[in-house]
């Protein structure tokens, strides 16, 4: 039986996800975001159209195994060392250690957040 997933790939930008877009390296015209799919469709382009390469890791179970005091802390790490993507599952139940598996370590289920008014 084969099972999906869903798989994140974001730069890394420290605690305030969106709110940091300066902890990206720059490109050569000093902006980097958005990311882009080249005409090609084989790599990602900067907003100036260069190549972006990846400098990645992959804590797959980021999102349910650790706080978000822990994630901002090893964004910051990841950040501070030179990575500028992380890929992970939006949504995991396999690999959690979590009750129900499907929360996170702060007792949130998936895009609980998406729902508050």
């Amino acid at each position: 039986m084969k099972r999906a997933a869903a798989i994140a790939t974001l730069p890394v930008m420290g605690p305030a996800v969106l709110g940091e877009a300066s902890r990206l390296t720059p490109s050569s015209s000093g902006r980097t975001l958005p990311l882009e799919i080249d005409a090609s469709g084989r790599f990602l382009v900067q907003a100036d159209r260069t190549p972006f390469l990846i400098h990645g890791d992959t804590p797959w179970s980021i999102a349910v195994q650790l706080t978000t005091s822990q994630i901002d802390t090893y964004l910051d790490d990841r950040a501070g060392r030179g990575f500028n993507t992380i890929m992970f599952n939006l949504i995991e139940h396999y690999f959690s250690s979590q009750n129900p598996a499907w929360k996170n370590a702060n007792g949130d289920p998936p895009f609980g957040s998406m729902n508050s008014a």
